[in-house]
């Protein structure tokens, strides 16, 4: 009698262990749902807009799409081998705007790592990494930061940079 009772008390913990991992589970799913119904919403609104309209959207929906404090969209440009910034959220630039251009060499080395190698580049503490240097010391909040290299027909276009993640960590 004893060791069926143990046994039942032992299935009723295996049952309610597995029905909080299938809660866990299904809260992560609609999670991922959602974030992904943002993503195709974005993705529309970016087909039906011209350049300024479409700066205007990157600005707005980024921080909220990606949970970031800080972002930037650069253009690779190819031929000059610069960086020219497109949109962002960095109240320093506001005044510049468009005007931001970098070289690749020895502007961004967070940037240039990202279009050489065509992968995302990360780093668990901007102001902690290799990156960090006194021009760029106090632009980016503390935290995880990457830079994505945007791609179109095989060539890479640009990168989108991601500072300030506010989860502290990078999925």
């Amino acid at each position: 009698e004893m060791v069926d009772r143990l046994r039942q008390e032992e299935s009723i913990a295996d049952a309610q262990a597995w029905l909080a991992a299938m809660q866990e589970s299904a809260l992560n799913m609609a999670e991922a749902l959602n974030h992904a119904g943002r993503l195709v919403h974005f993705s529309r609104s970016l087909n039906l807009l011209d350049q300024e309209a479409l700066r205007q959207v990157a600005t707005r929906f980024l921080p909220k799409l990606f949970q970031v404090e800080r972002f930037s969209i650069f253009l690779y440009r190819v031929h000059r081998r610069q960086l020219a910034l497109f949109a962002h959220n960095h109240p320093e630039w506001d005044e510049a705007g468009a005007r931001v251009v970098l070289p690749l060499e020895g502007g961004s080395r967070f940037m240039a790592d990202a279009i050489a190698t065509r992968a995302p580049v990360v780093v668990p503490s901007f102001s902690a990494s290799r990156y960090a240097n006194e021009r760029n010391a106090g632009r980016y909040p503390e935290g995880p930061a990457m830079c994505v290299p945007l791609e179109a027909d095989g060539q890479v276009i640009g990168v989108l940079n991601l500072n300030g993640i506010r989860s502290g960590e990078i999925t």
